[in-house]
């Protein structure tokens, strides 16, 4: 198993101990909603994180009560957050999300469906294809925990309220490779 999986949590928060005489409380950012935290096995959860810290520094593990597509929609609301969005380990040399990996796909399929581009964003050129990720999606294949993240993807477009070509587009895709 990689580190993610066993304790990226601990590697975060393990630094700021050392510094907990001058921080009170520390955030760290739910990778999962609650209702699939407890089917993916995480280095990062609520139940532990809190368990790190110590006394005189809480930790908070935020935002285990939004899904992933609905963070994105309140990043995206604000310009001056969305071009500081970063959610890619492959980050490139002028610091934007690398765009043709499966998280930043995950991510932009969101932002295209609120109209976002790559000139709104920190995502390289080609991240908003529709090809690109449809390719990826064709190519690549998706172990449990990604395809519950796309699955969550596909009912946050279908519910959505935006009518367009892309959001049709992108319910075939996903429909094809979650099935």
């Amino acid at each position: 198993a990689s580190w993610e999986h066993i304790s990226h949590g601990c590697a975060m928060l393990g630094p700021t101990i050392a510094l907990s005489n001058y921080i009170e409380k520390i955030y760290i950012g739910a990778t999962f909603a609650h209702e699939y935290a407890r089917k993916i096995p995480w280095g990062s959860h609520p139940d532990v994180d809190v368990l790190v810290g110590v006394r005189s520094m809480k930790v908070i593990h935020d935002g285990f009560d939004i899904e992933k597509p609905s963070k994105i929609v309140e990043i995206a609301k604000n310009p001056d957050f969305l071009k500081f969005l970063r959610v890619c380990c492959n980050i490139n040399i002028q610091g934007l999300n690398c765009g043709c990996c499966e998280k930043c796909y995950r991510t932009t399929v969101i932002l295209t469906l609120l109209g976002k581009s790559e000139n709104d964003t920190p995502f390289s050129s080609g991240a908003f294809s529709l090809i690109n990720i449809a390719d990826y999606l064709r190519e690549h294949s998706l172990k449990e925990d990604l395809k519950l993240a796309w699955c969550r993807n596909l009912r946050f477009i279908e519910e959505s309220q935006v009518e367009s070509e892309e959001k049709e587009f992108l319910i075939k895709v996903l429909r094809v490779k979650l099935e």
